[in-house]
């Protein structure tokens, strides 16, 4: 039993069952270590803590609780030995269990030291595994339930542990000890799960749905066989052979202890993300966990964003509508209408359908609308917030107004165009208020320089695009073809983003920043972690932030290393521009 109740519930401590946790793949070997020192601390301070309870300890309880505890003190140096570290608070933990096994001898005292050590275990796994969980009493909730199955397991192993070491005369003895407190355990942990559940609604899988009727089904017929067989001992009711007694606790045990450890087992039940705040999720599929990005989260259209080359998404399990891939942008994307209030968005990829939970909050009408061709970047937005940790609502985007910042970096670059001896200047722009603001500075920046500006097309003039991302993507591809001609391609500094990067169009961008500055490259490796195939971008980088760069500006030329007649069909991931470099190419402009 003692082998069935680690077995079980090792998986249920990794910290990877958080709901709406980064996509990010799982360190196998390091997890494991992980799980071995929690189960190895159980383990020695279960065993402690009901010392009173089972009696003097037998030889085989003593090195038992001897080689958990020595396991748990190895775990951080083999975590260590791979490279690795356990968080702090767990090595602690686990070095502190050696103190436990000298301590069996007395009973008191063994006692104070496996309570200290299972509170210490408890908080851990609750501080672990309830992080990212809502706030206010739902958060307080989620937090009493991890804490109580630290508990519980505290006791199933021990009692697991005790029961299996025991002589066999003084087996009966111990159970009949151990049961009270084996019993006290599961109904506690079945009423924070009870409570979890009535807080959060049941998870989202009907596969873990499933498991949890069933381990319910099973704790209630393992609880009903311990007590039918106390109340007839108790009762003084014949019974039948010793043995059959015996088998019959032993069952009643065997059970209760099996669907406790299921019920710890299981990760915790789906947490619903904040209301009306944009989150991310992840689908385990095709031995990958696949990033899904909902956002602006709020009653009506909403953006979803896979990070995936096909997939399927819809408001209800029938009506799922392919996501495609939008220009300038990666992976692949889909709009959804999404009611008010707390509702389901499903999400098909990879053949494994799963259902997420989202909260839109009330209907108020604030939320910006991401059906445009600007809505990725306002996503972005989003995505580097959650990147940062530091999630809120979506009030406005990028497209909607044209930074004091920008503006003058839109200026300078038209003085070093006529420093160049340029006499006409070609303009693209769209209707996003941004653009029209920022076309209003460009003509007005050239005025005073005497340069003419024109439409795009057959002749070779330098070009400036303050555009979006989907109308600037379509004429950096044109330059690169050959269909457009351009004497150099001058985007605006909000379309540093990798995905207009890669055609070789020549591109010179105004930027505040090194591109390669280590706040920079944090900010890529972070994206490309937690969304792999996802294209950098400047909206992206100053969420990330949560403040705009300042600095002198300064033109960076963009040079992708492409081979002749190979297309690269690549996902851009990694760095602004993973095939090429970006470089600047002037001192600090004059603004």
């Amino acid at each position: 039993m003692a082998l069935v109740t680690l077995l079980l519930t090792a998986p249920g401590w990794d910290g990877s069952h958080t709901h709406h946790a980064p996509a990010s793949p799982p360190v196998t070997v390091l997890a494991a270590f992980r799980h071995l020192a929690v189960v190895a601390i159980a383990v020695a301070a279960g065993s402690a803590l009901l010392r009173p309870l089972a009696g003097a300890p037998t030889p085989g309880c003593r090195n038992l609780t001897r080689m958990a505890a020595a396991v748990a003190a190895v775990s951080p140096v083999m975590a260590i030995g791979i490279g690795g570290a356990l968080p702090p608070a767990l090595a602690g933990m686990a070095v502190l269990t050696l103190a436990l096994p000298p301590l069996l001898s007395r009973a008191a005292a063994s006692a104070v030291a496996g309570a200290l050590s299972t509170a210490a275990l408890a908080t851990y796994l609750a501080t672990t595994l309830s992080a990212g969980s809502a706030s206010g009493v739902r958060g307080v909730v989620d937090a009493a339930a991890v804490l109580l199955q630290g508990v519980a397991a505290a006791v199933w192993t021990g009692s697991a542990g005790h029961l299996a070491t025991a002589r066999a005369e003084d087996r009966d003895r111990t159970a009949r000890r151990l049961l009270p407190a084996i019993l006290a355990a599961t109904a506690a942990l079945t009423a924070a799960t009870t409570a979890r559940l009535a807080n959060d609604g049941p998870p989202s899988s009907s596969a873990i749905w499933t498991a949890v009727l069933a381990a319910d089904a099973i704790l209630a017929a393992g609880c009903a066989a311990a007590v039918t067989v106390v109340w007839l001992r108790r009762s003084g009711r014949p019974m039948t052979r010793a043995p059959a007694r015996s088998a019959s606790t032993a069952v009643g045990l065997a059970l209760t202890g099996f669907a406790g450890a299921a019920l710890v087992a299981m990760p915790p039940p789906a947490v619903p993300p904040a209301p009306g705040v944009p989150f991310m999720d992840g689908i385990d599929a095709g031995g990958r966990l696949i990033p899904v990005l909902v956002a602006p989260a709020r009653p009506g259209w909403n953006l979803v964003h896979v990070g995936a080359d096909r997939a399927y998404v819809g408001a209800g399990r029938g009506r799922l509508t392919a996501a495609a891939a939008r220009p300038g942008t990666g992976n692949i994307w889909a709009q959804v209408w999404l009611p008010a209030g707390r509702s389901r968005l499903w999400v098909k990829v990879m053949g494994t359908l799963k259902a997420v939970e989202v909260d839109t909050g009330p209907r108020d009408g604030g939320a910006p609308d991401l059906r445009g061709s600007d809505g990725p970047e306002c996503a972005s937005v989003a995505l580097g917030r959650i990147l940062a940790g530091a999630a809120g609502p979506l009030r406005s985007c990028p497209a909607d107004r044209l930074t004091a910042a920008d503006a003058a970096a839109l200026r300078a670059t038209v003085r070093f165009v006529a420093g160049r001896g340029a006499g006409t200047l070609g303009l693209v722009a769209d209707s996003a208020p941004r653009s029209r603001q920022a076309a209003t500075i460009v003509r007005a920046a050239a005025r005073r320089e005497h340069i003419t500006v024109a439409a795009p097309g057959r002749a070779r003039i330098p070009l400036m695009i303050v555009a979006g991302w989907g109308t600037a993507y379509g004429v950096v591809r044109d330059v690169g073809t050959g269909h457009t001609a351009s004497q150099g391609t001058y985007l605006a500094p909000w379309l540093l983003n990798t995905s207009l990067l890669v055609p070789p169009a020549g591109q010179l961008l105004p930027l505040r920043f090194p591109t390669g500055d280590p706040a920079a490259v944090r900010y890529i490796a972070e994206l490309s972690r937690r969304f792999p195939g996802e294209p950098a971008s400047a909206a992206g980088y100053t969420a990330w932030l949560k403040t705009s760069r300042e600095g002198p500006v300064r033109l960076y030329a963009a040079s992708p290393l492409l081979v002749p007649g190979v297309p690269d069909h690549r996902h851009p991931t990694g760095a602004w521009l993973p095939h090429g470099s970006i470089t600047a190419i002037t001192s600090a402009l004059a603004e």
